[in-house]
């Protein structure tokens, strides 16, 4: 039992936050795979995962490849681990990894095809998540 109306609120927001990630009611499952190019990883890969349908409790997911072409998301709207189950649109913008001096971003040769970039790619995270996540080019 409660022994005053704060101890009680005080522990109802802490369960409620425990259950619902922050109180948000975000539903996260682990993804995570690997970027190819030509058979070859390919590193410094911003990925993006955008859900196209799940309303208010679908949020967006990023991750970035390491030098093995490997990626794991996290939750755009509170740095959660995983992506919203579902369609999700798929981007995938390179960068070269160097450290900006002038504020510009450093020249760079795209190795990906533009597919990669413009918003055609989707991909459907299972509801129990993923770590085949890939794409190959």
């Amino acid at each position: 039992m409660c022994r005053s109306v704060v101890w009680c609120l005080a522990l109802a927001i802490s369960g409620s936050l425990a259950a619902g990630g922050c109180g948000t009611g975000i539903q996260a499952v682990p993804v995570s795979g690997r970027v190819m190019l030509a058979g070859k990883p390919v590193a410094n890969v911003a990925v993006n995962f955008s859900p196209t349908i799940g309303g208010e409790k679908a949020y967006a997911a990023y991750g970035k490849t390491d030098s093995d072409g490997r990626y794991t998301l996290r939750l755009a709207d509170n740095n959660q681990a995983g992506a919203t189950a579902g369609p999700n649109r798929v981007t995938l913008n390179e960068s070269s990894g160097a450290a900006e001096t002038d504020g510009a971003a450093p020249a760079m040769t795209l190795k990906l095809p533009p597919k990669a970039r413009d918003g055609t790619l989707t991909f459907e995270v299972p509801t129990g998540g993923t770590s085949e996540a890939n794409f190959e080019f």
